[in-house]
């Protein structure tokens, strides 16, 4: 079928194209990134976060587990994100 000397399905072609290449575009965008807050900031004692660091290492040094990551969310944003040690003790 003919439409002005333009096939219908050129027609549909470039509009799949476009809307998929759209939603490719949206899809590949990050989400809003959530703020790294001081702990100050956030209200919470930076004293008290760094017992996390030290019961952290202690399990690491006891083989308890290979490697840990740990993330503190408080009101809007972030006030902790550490990573310890690796993903696995053997490959």
């Amino acid at each position: 079928m003919r439409l002005h000397g333009i096939q219908v399905f050129e027609i549909l072609s470039a509009l799949l194209l476009v809307t998929l290449t759209s939603a490719i575009v949206s899809a590949a965008q990050p989400p809003d990134a959530v703020p790294m807050l001081s702990p100050s900031d956030a209200g919470m004692d930076a004293q008290r976060l760094e017992v996390i660091d030290e019961i952290i290492r202690e399990g690491l040094s006891q083989s308890k587990m290979p490697g840990c990551v740990v993330v503190v969310g408080r009101s809007n944003g972030v006030v902790l994100k550490r990573a310890w040690g690796f993903r696995q003790s053997m490959p």
